[in-house]
């Protein structure tokens, strides 16, 4: 049926199958059959048999009704003919944005996979105007980034897949086989205050609502030598996390300053723009959470870490296990953000670490430490509020040998080198950049920033903040950009 008419009659008809629809549409989800949902796209009332079993692409009744809702505002908001039709986020339109046998292009007005609708969606077989803005979805569910088609010849979907070998962004249901009921032996760490009490239980109830509620991971919080617990901090802490939880007073040994330190040479003051200048603290907690703190005979029984910060939050639902996907998939180191940090704080650490640069996988090329260092340390770090590891790297003689390299620098303690840049070198100077993985699809912040997964199935349940905001940091983050897993790689667009 043709939307365009103006009849009352018209609209009462379309609105009472609409309401059938829904009645129909839920029922079929509760009973876990195949769901047939009538949605619009651009100006046509079309019928959609989504094939998929309910159970297997988790949909849920109030997704659906999500759906629904969205095409009643379209015909609600129907103002005659022509382009009068709402504009609408295209995942609430159109069920095949997610889920579709075929390969599709979506067109859009703008350079972005989910700008507006043109109303035009092109099989796979459809040739592709030049200039087209759009974004093409493969067989398989993963989205490909052609948008900003500016070439001076038309070309097919079909093409655009067939070109790609690999995806590095892969969507929240392909995630879903690291889903499972097997548990590793991981851990989730934090190294914090008690003085920041509150804002840890609140990254832990986080940390528990959207990932660990079901998988029940132990915690180790580790806190400084002259640090001490109370009871009812321990109380708070483990309520907050809802599983084991055990508190670890750090190694008076192991957090010390070392020896060949010459603490005459310490300088500490106040910089304007450069926090912890003048903190002695800072700098031992800096040495020790880099490479000292997977000593303590407690990480022993493990073999992975998620280390957290007491100021990070998960966005929305982590839908697979972060340790299974490094276990399964051979991956060392796990981060989620990338930014610049003080590189004038820590003038000599690109020095350092080139001079205890000694590839022992591959080839020079086959690791990311050359382009952190091209005219200097640009400053790139992992984001330290949520990163994963796995044991195996600081057991190993690779991470030992370039560790110790650095310690007897005395850079920690001469000038201000953060963990986040002395782990980041370490880990791109010793791990081939095969064996680091970006967690593009978790949504988690900081107090500095923060990451929403491109793949808008993600966090369809929860509100999170707009990919273009201010403080978002994605794949288009000039540190990313020159990511060596990322730069040959085909994502969607900018």
């Amino acid at each position: 049926n043709n939307l365009t008419g103006k009849s009352v009659v018209g609209w009462a008809f379309v609105l009472v199958n609409v309401l059938f629809g829904v009645y129909g549409t839920l029922r079929a989800v509760e009973g876990g059959a195949a769901v047939k949902v009538v949605v619009v796209t651009g100006q046509r009332n079309e019928a959609v048999r989504w094939e998929d079993n309910v159970e297997a692409i988790k949909i849920d009744a109030k997704w659906v009704q999500d759906k629904v809702k969205a095409v009643r505002e379209v015909v609600t908001e129907k103002r005659g003919g022509g382009s009068g039709f709402k504009e609408l986020d295209p995942k609430l339109v159109d069920p095949n944005y997610y889920f579709n046998g075929e390969c599709k292009w979506f067109s859009t007005f703008d350079c972005t996979p989910y700008g507006r609708l043109e109303g035009t969606t092109r099989s796979c077989q459809d040739p592709i105007p030049a200039t087209s803005s759009g974004i093409c979805q493969c067989r398989d569910g993963k989205l490909f980034g052609k948008a900003c088609q500016s070439s001076d010849t038309s070309v097919l979907c079909s093409q655009i897949c067939e070109a790609q070998t690999t995806d590095y962004f892969p969507t929240a249901r392909t995630l879903l086989k690291y889903n499972t009921a097997v548990k590793l032996a991981g851990v989730i760490a934090s190294f914090t205050t008690t003085k920041r009490y509150s804002r840890l239980c609140r990254a832990l109830s986080s940390v528990k609502t959207h990932f660990n509620k079901a998988r029940r991971y132990p915690l180790v919080i580790v806190h400084e030598p002259h640090d001490h617990f109370t009871e009812s901090y321990k109380r708070g802490v483990s309520n907050a996390h809802g599983a084991q939880v055990t508190f670890v007073t750090a190694n008076p040994r192991l957090y010390a300053i070392p020896k060949g330190v010459n603490i005459s040479r310490v300088v500490l003051y106040k910089h304007k723009s450069i926090p912890n200048m003048d903190s002695l603290p800072y700098r031992q907690a800096a040495r020790y959470i880099t490479g000292m703190m997977y000593q303590e005979t407690v990480f022993e029984q493990f073999d992975y870490v998620m280390l957290i910060e007491d100021s990070m939050l998960f966005l929305c639902e982590v839908a697979f296990d972060p340790f299974l996907l490094m276990h399964a998939e051979n991956k060392t180191v796990g981060f989620s953000m990338m930014y610049h940090d003080f590189t004038t704080a820590m003038p000599s650490i690109d020095d350092r670490i080139a001079e205890a640069f000694d590839p022992k996988e591959g080839s020079i090329d086959d690791y990311h430490l050359p382009y952190l260092l091209q005219g200097g340390f640009s400053g790139c770090i992992f984001a330290p509020s949520f990163m994963t590891f796995s044991m195996s790297f600081f057991r190993s003689p690779s991470f030992s040998a370039t560790f110790d390299y650095l310690d007897r620098s005395g850079g920690f303690f001469y000038e201000r080198w953060s963990r986040s840049a002395a782990f980041t070198l370490l880990a791109t100077s010793i791990l081939p950049s095969n064996r680091l993985y970006y967690f593009e699809s978790i949504a988690v912040s900081n107090a500095d920033a923060y990451h929403v997964p491109n793949d808008p199935y993600s966090c369809r349940n929860e509100p999170v903040p707009p990919r273009n905001s201010p403080g978002s940091n994605d794949w288009r983050h000039p540190c990313l950009q020159n990511f060596a897993p990322l730069a040959d790689l085909a994502k969607p667009g900018s």
